[in-house]
């Protein structure tokens, strides 16, 4: 039975990220009032699952290390797009998003078993998170949040 060593790095990068899911746990319990704080928490924690996933490439299955791991990561881009939009206002939930990204885990596998080809798995995982990310950072630019004003002194 092989066992996996651990890379001192990779555990560090775990402990550092649980460190700040427990500070975004503690400021989305004590200030519930600004929506979208939940949603960014769970993004948090998805996206650090993504990524432990994603560490057990050489030694896990692909259906595991690739698909599960991505299909997180859009799980988790989702959530914060989501969450941007609670935080501003908006109505949170996007279905579009979750649609094209079960779209593009679906041409995932397909270039993962059908046709492999790594360099089109990067291209639309690249592409798909470029769109995401891109709204929300314009959901979270479109003007002030009510409160939240700079006082000029």
């Amino acid at each position: 039975m092989s066992t996996m060593p651990f890379d001192p790095r990779v555990v560090a990068f775990g402990v550092l990220w649980l460190a700040l899911s427990a500070v975004a746990t503690a400021v989305w319990c004590t200030r519930r009032r600004y929506a979208g704080f939940g949603r960014w928490l769970l993004a948090d924690l998805a996206l650090f699952l993504a990524l432990c996933l994603l560490s057990l490439r050489p030694n896990a299955p692909e259906w595991v290390s690739v698909v599960c791991a991505n299909a997180i990561l859009v799980l988790a881009s989702v959530l914060l797009l989501e969450g941007a939009r609670a935080y501003r206002g908006f109505p949170p939930h996007v279905w579009p998003a979750y649609v094209v990204g079960a779209a593009t885990i679906g041409v995932l596998v397909f270039f993962l078993y059908g046709v492999p080809s790594l360099n089109a798995r990067a291209a639309v995982m690249s592409a798909f998170l470029a769109v995401i990310f891109a709204m929300t950072a314009t959901t979270l630019l479109r003007g002030k949040r009510d409160g939240h004003e700079r006082n000029e002194d």
